[in-house]
């Protein structure tokens, strides 16, 4: 294995930041528009975000790679990533995957804590006095 030396300064934080406020500053209401387009795509779509979070998020690096460059970037670039749609689906579920998971994990875990809890009064009445179920029974009052 080879002796990797540190070098101090190789990566300059601050001249990147500079560098990345001189790229969007001259065309900022495009890199926002792309910026809120992408949010809303991925957050309000929920399942289907995960089809689409590859397409999305590969036109947001195809709109940013040509600002970096230096070319003129517009608002239809982000969607770039869709001309690739299955390889870039693909990456993108590959990237949600855990997450995927986790919430089929989690999902059935509050299935089988219901089933114990309905299939035992006294668990049952356990929970309600830890209140665990109370904010559940406050709302169900009010509504």
């Amino acid at each position: 294995m080879t002796n990797i030396q540190f070098q101090r300064g190789a990566i300059d934080a601050s001249g990147a930041f500079s560098a990345a406020w001189e790229q969007v500053k001259s065309n900022y209401g495009v890199y926002l528009g792309v910026a809120v387009v992408a949010m809303l795509l991925l957050s309000c779509l929920s399942c289907i975000s995960w089809f689409l979070m590859g397409p999305v998020m590969g036109g947001v690096f195809y709109f940013a790679s040509k600002g970096q460059r230096g070319e003129p970037v517009e608002f239809g670039m982000m969607f770039e990533g869709f001309k690739k749609f299955v390889p870039l689906m693909a990456v993108g579920l590959v990237q949600a995957l855990p997450g995927i998971l986790a919430t089929v994990i989690q999902t059935g875990l509050n299935f089988g804590r219901m089933g114990v809890l309905l299939s035992n009064p006294e668990a049952m009445r356990q929970a309600q006095r830890g209140g665990e179920l109370g904010a559940s029974r406050r709302q169900c009052r009010s509504g």
